[in-house]
C-alpha cells in the first residue's frame, strides 16, 4: 500500500470518528436541553428537579470530554474535517 492511501484511509477514519464524536455530542446536548426546560417543571417535586439537574450537570461534563477530544483530534490531525 502506498503513502498516499495509507494517509487517505487515515483521513477518512478521522473524520468518520470525528463525526461519531459529534453526533453524539450534539444529542447529550439535546438531553441536557431538553432536562432542563421542561415545560412540565413548575408541577414536578423539588427532589426530582434536583435529580434532573445532577444527571444535566453528569451530561455537561461528559460533553466537556467530548469538546475536549475533538479540539485534540484536530491538534493531532489538523485539516481533517
Amino acid at each position: 500500500m502506498h503513502e498516499q492511501e495509507k494517509l487517505q484511509i487515515m483521513s477518512a477514519t478521522i473524520n468518520n470518528v470525528k463525526s461519531m464524536l459529534q453526533k453524539r455530542m450534539n444529542s447529550r446536548i439535546e438531553l441536557v436541553n431538553t432536562l432542563l426546560n421542561s415545560p412540565l417543571d413548575s408541577a414536578l417535586p423539588e427532589s426530582v428537579k434536583e435529580m434532573r439537574e445532577r444527571e444535566a450537570e453528569k451530561l455537561r461534563a461528559v460533553i466537556q470530554e467530548q469538546k475536549d477530544l475533538l479540539e485534540l483530534i484536530e491538534v493531532l490531525f489538523p485539516g481533517n474535517g
